[in-house]
């Protein structure tokens, strides 16, 4: 199984449930899964589990060719995802002020987390592959932007739905869609300048350096929504 793949399958396993604990941390009485704990105590599992997962695929040199692991967390994922669909929509009452319309926080929330955090992997991978020059790093650093570039895409389009019934616009200039909007602009270049080159070793090098410097965005996006 291409390594390249395995950052993807962890964030939807385990950060799909992370966004949705955290979104209904809100509500006061309501448990993600019914067990009795508080969605802040959940979340915070959630998040040592991501943690510890993407420790692991960060530093396992060779998953070989077994998908059974990427088929476990494919399959957690898909199980996450329902229970966290089916409370956000059936169960979390709706909020105060913006009514029903809040409900798309349940997948906007997860995405942004899973978006940040693999531009995250990408950036300990860049840092990894200029001290080491080993090639799985250059691999884990490439897969991480594609997926998190793919829903920066999503962070974006969902910030505009979420805009037009909130602020009567699809687009505005808000520090939020902004940075949001910069963030998913330099990744793309980092996936072109890649694309532009055929010297395998220079790209490598050029591509780590990009994506350090293009992890300086990331802090922004997050205190932009403080």
């Amino acid at each position: 199984m291409n390594k390249r793949v395995l950052p993807g399958i962890l964030l939807l396993a385990v950060g799909a449930y992370f966004g949705f604990a955290v979104a209904l941390a809100n509500f006061n009485g309501i448990t993600s899964l019914g067990i009795g704990l508080r969605s802040g105590i959940q979340a915070t599992i959630a998040a040592l589990c991501a943690i510890a997962g993407g420790l692991f695929f960060l530093t396992v040199d060779d998953v070989g060719e077994s998908t059974t692991a990427a088929g476990w967390l494919a399959g957690a994922g898909i199980v996450c995802l329902g229970i966290g669909t089916y409370i956000g929509l059936f169960i979390a009452p709706p909020e105060q002020y913006m009514g029903e319309v809040q409900r798309i926080m349940y997948v906007h929330v997860p995405t942004a987390w899973c978006a940040l955090l693999a531009m995250t992997i990408a950036f300990a991978s860049a840092i990894l592959f200029l001290l080491r020059n080993d090639w799985k790093w250059d691999a884990r650093m490439e897969g991480s932007i594609e997926v998190g570039v793919v829903l920066a895409f999503l962070l974006c389009c969902q910030g505009a739905i979420w805009a037009k019934p909130t602020w009567g616009v699809w687009w505005t200039w808000d520090p939020r869609l902004v940075t949001t909007a910069v963030m998913f602009m330099m990744y793309v270049g980092y996936l072109l300048l890649r694309s532009f080159s055929t010297d395998f070793s220079r790209r490598a090098t050029r591509a780590a350096v990009v994506g350090v410097i293009a992890v300086i965005d990331i802090p922004i996006v997050h205190l932009s929504v403080l």
